[in-house]
């Protein structure tokens, strides 16, 4: 139970910083971009295809963000350039980024098993730090038979997306965060 609960938090923590970008283009800018759907895939794919070649996962994951801002960047341009109505402009990038990715990558899927990643790293190093089994231990003290093995990632990841969504409340208070604020509340 303690396992599938651990798993849950992670993959909400680590998918609320999409949340927090899909928040910005709904509400701040009024502008339904589903983009996100491709561009999540996008810039994991091309993160493990990079990693599968021998690029450092840091340097992969860069590159990956990278990938994603870029597809945001043309469906951009495909509303404002392109005179598309801003829903479908998302979509159209949505459904192009889908064959964009099985021909970049090759395949439907990339395995990354036995490959050195960003978490992968972390995890290491945290365990080396020996907090896994202090943690162990207090876990122990309230009933808990065992730790799971990603609670590194857990951390780090929550300590991550608190620190974007700080970042995000400071920026939308500067003069240019003002103005995004202000586009969003004018309808044209």
């Amino acid at each position: 139970m303690l396992i599938a609960l651990f798993g849950a938090i992670e993959s909400g923590v680590i998918y609320a910083i999409m949340a927090l970008g899909v928040y910005l283009s709904f509400r701040v800018l009024d502008f339904p971009d589903l983009t996100v759907d491709g561009s999540f895939v996008t810039g994991a794919g091309i993160s493990a295809m990079l990693i599968v070649n021998g690029v450092s996962p840091v340097f992969a994951t860069l590159i990956g963000a990278l990938a994603g801002f870029i597809a945001g960047c043309i469906t951009g341009l495909l509303h404002t350039a392109g005179k598309i109505n801003a829903l479908l402009a998302g979509i159209l990038m949505m459904i192009a980024l889908y064959s964009i990715n099985l021909r970049f990558m090759g395949q439907p899927t990339v395995s990354l098993l036995n490959e050195s990643t960003l978490i992968s790293q972390i995890h290491s190093f945290l365990g080396g730090t020996g907090m896994d089994s202090a943690l162990n231990g207090m876990l122990q003290l309230f009933g808990a038979d065992r730790v799971p093995t990603t609670w590194s990632i857990l951390i780090v990841m929550t300590v991550v997306t608190v620190v974007i969504k700080f970042l995000l409340d400071y920026f939308l208070k500067t003069e240019v965060g003002l103005a995004i604020r202000a586009t969003g509340d004018n309808q044209k």
